[in-house]
């Protein structure tokens, strides 16, 4: 509605919705974590990493990494990257204090650390499209209906009715799909 102001924010499936504007003044729909659910998932981790504390490097690492993952194939939506890396880097400095904890010596620096987790962690990046790229609908020119119950309506044959290749000639010999197999 024109006139009355920014709507307010809201939270939705996990994500914080804030109305705003991109830098050419246009209307944009941020989506950022939701605070909370960010801090109860590093919580959960970290008590995870407390159980799993004496396993193996590689054990835990494979671990991390698929809560990771699954983080960013939730979460990792266009304008929520910096949320998502602050989500792999505070995992990161739980996934540090673990190993420490393990006896009086402390071996594990920030430089072993970081080379760690860049071997067991995955990079963050967008995993979902940008909206107008996501519902943008491309047909190319005079694509009919290849579903349509009525295939005489929709201008194309039924699936029935379209040859499908099971042999290929190739001159020298027939071949059964893969060249150089020779059935």
């Amino acid at each position: 509605m024109r006139g009355l102001g920014k709507p307010e924010t809201f939270d939705f499936l996990g994500l914080t919705h804030i109305c705003g504007k991109d830098r050419g003044g246009r209307f944009r729909l941020r989506r950022i974590t939701i605070a909370k659910r960010m801090r109860a998932k590093l919580k959960a981790v970290k008590g995870e990493l407390c159980r799993r504390r004496h396993q193996p490097i590689p054990e835990q690492g494979r671990w991390l990494r698929s809560v990771v993952q699954g983080h960013m194939n939730y979460y990792a939506v266009p304008g929520n990257t910096r949320a998502v890396k602050a989500f792999r880097g505070q995992v990161t400095r739980r996934w540090r204090r673990a190993p420490r904890r393990r006896s009086q010596k402390a071996r594990v620096t920030w430089v072993r650390m970081h080379r760690i987790a860049g071997r067991w962690l995955p990079t963050v990046r967008v995993m979902h499209p940008y909206p107008s790229v996501r519902f943008a609908a491309r047909t190319k020119a005079g694509a009919q209906c290849g579903s349509s119950a009525r295939w005489d309506l929709s201008g194309g044959l039924p699936a029935r009715a379209v040859p499908t290749a099971t042999r290929l000639h190739t001159g020298a010999d027939v071949v059964d799909g893969a060249p150089g197999t020779g059935v």
